[in-house]
């Protein structure tokens, strides 16, 4: 298993009940049957409609929904308007700002998924039926996003749209392009243990349009090898992204050539925040990348990440500020750190030796930010002596002494929880029509908006009515507010893990001047350059 693997301590199989009984989990490529409803055909894009004025362009392209109407949470949604307001707000010419969501603009086409909130005590406990309690709450509608779309989210009109970019590209010194992903993701082989997490894949529209990290970097390769290409993607398992680094987006051949670089919300081997049908739950990493740029977080609070205070925002500074203050499960990466994680540096004597304090006067403005503004939220000093095996040694004994009983309780709860869970939906199966069709493993099961009214009615009142009605009720309290407390373990040992990570990029740093690859520090110093420009 990969040293950064291990660095992982929490059990990946409680973290992703937990997202499935929080609702926040971000789904992987492997979607739903369609039971409710079968996704409608792809919009194609209009290529000879794309109107590309000669001289230097700043082209944009946004993709973003999910692989089915069941998988189209209304946050990515928003995440592509805030993307076109900015754009608007950064005089960006809409002419060259390209977007492709879920089923696209046929108005009659489902592509949203919308919570909605439960009514009653009743409907919430029925509610936690379903496989997925959130999912079972929501409705469908087609998307919000108007005249600003080009079409569906998926392979061939993305692939269509960078190769007209490239065809059209008359200065690829001066030209740039902005690739903005936001929808799901997931290994290749999600069920083989032995996943490398090489063969990533964007889950597009329809799912089988789905494209991996190889698929995207050849269409990107058909761009200028010059032109600056700059990608945000937020989807799970997004770090596996970072492979645009090499030829043909393969980790083991040689470093590309091209002047591209990366920002990625997830490590390739883990899941991601975000993904919801609440719009109002909104931590992830869109929204603090976004909010660096608008100057304001989305309540109206200013943010100031000028880091440099050159008086601009850049993308290294916006990244930054997400490591900073997303308190969610994510360590975000770029394409410069993974490159260096790539090389498997042994920094071991570093590790031990090389504090923070030493290791400061070579850390950037936006480094020295998330130096200070993790150690302050990790409730620690940077004037003693923490090294990264230091840290790594703290992080081990505060899950000890704070999150291991934390965890048990979780457990222990679960464990009573489960099995009644499971009688309750084999009693409903087979007295309420609606309720039969639901799956048997953890999974997306019906929706109660889909259910008659009547029939719903009805099973409320025999839920209230069973005998283990109490029980079931005292138990998902009870499994709430442990689930809260995990959560919280969760984001606190991720930030401790985006502490550590930045500590040991800085560590391989130090091993990479020692190195005689001329290439790789060309490349690494490319890739520094690039994410330190604007992404607008």
């Amino acid at each position: 298993m990969p040293s950064d693997q291990r660095l992982i301590s929490n059990n990946l199989l409680i973290l992703f009940i937990f997202l499935i009984f929080s609702g926040l989990g971000c789904g992987s490529s492997q979607g739903p049957s369609s039971s409710i409803m079968e996704p409608p055909p792809v919009d194609p894009v209009n290529i000879n409609a794309l109107n590309i004025p000669d001289g230097p362009q700043n082209f944009l392209l946004s993709v973003g929904g999910g692989y089915h109407p069941k998988g189209s949470q209304v946050v990515l949604e928003k995440n592509l308007k805030i993307v076109h307001e900015l754009a608007s707000d950064y005089q960006r010419d809409p002419e060259f700002s390209y977007y492709l969501f879920g089923a696209g603009r046929k108005e009659t086409d489902v592509d949203g998924q919308v919570l909605t909130p439960s009514s009653s005590e009743e409907e919430e406990l029925l509610s936690a039926l379903f496989k997925s309690p959130t999912a079972s709450m929501c409705t469908y509608r087609h998307n919000e996003l108007g005249d600003i779309l080009n079409g569906s989210a998926n392979k061939k009109n993305i692939q269509d749209i960078i190769h007209h970019v490239a065809t059209k590209s008359i200065d690829p010194m001066n030209d740039k392009f902005r690739f903005y992903f936001s929808g799901h993701g997931s290994p290749k082989n999600p069920e083989d243990k032995n996943e490398t997490f090489e063969e990533n894949i964007m889950a597009l529209w329809m799912n089988d349009n789905s494209m991996d990290v190889q698929e995207f970097t050849r269409s990107l390769d058909e761009l200028p090898s010059d032109m600056q290409t700059q990608v945000v993607m937020v989807q799970c398992y997004s770090g596996g992204f970072a492979q645009i680094n090499y030829e043909g987006g393969i980790k083991k051949n040689s470093l590309s050539s091209h002047n591209r670089c990366g920002f990625f919300s997830q490590l390739s081997f883990l899941p991601a925040a975000g993904c919801t049908p609440d719009v109002t739950q909104r931590e992830e990493y869109s929204t603090y990348f976004f909010s660096a740029y608008r100057g304001e977080d989305e309540k109206g609070n200013p943010v100031n990440a000028d880091y440099n205070r050159d008086g601009k925002i850049t993308s290294n500074e916006a990244h930054a500020y997400t490591v900073i203050y997303e308190n969610s499960i994510d360590i975000p990466v770029t394409t410069s750190s993974e490159l260096l994680r790539d090389q498997d540096f042994d920094f071991s004597d570093l590790a031990k030796n090389i504090s923070l304090q030493e290791l400061w006067n070579e850390m950037s403005p936006s480094e020295k930010a998330i130096t200070q503004g993790l150690t302050k939220k990790l409730g620690i000093s940077i004037n003693n002596s923490w090294t990264s095996d230091a840290l790594l040694q703290e992080k081990n004994k505060v899950h000890i002494e704070k999150h291991a009983p934390s965890e048990e309780n979780y457990n222990t709860i679960l464990e009573q929880f489960l099995p009644l869970r499971e009688e309750l939906q084999s009693y409903f199966q087979s007295k309420h029509e609606f309720f039969k069709s639901a799956p048997s493993a953890i999974s997306f099961g019906p929706s109660l908006a889909y259910a008659p009214q009547e029939s719903v009615k009805i099973a409320m009142i025999d839920l209230r009515n069973h005998p283990s009605f109490e029980k079931f009720k005292n138990l998902k309290q009870e499994l709430d507010t442990a689930a809260d407390e995990e959560d919280m373990w969760l984001k606190l040992e991720r930030k401790w893990l985006r502490l550590i990570f930045l500590v040991n990029t800085k560590l391989s740093e130090r091993k990479l001047e020692e190195s005689t690859n001329i290439t790789l520090k060309e490349k690494y110093l490319n890739l520094k350059t690039c994410e330190e420009t604007s992404f607008f």
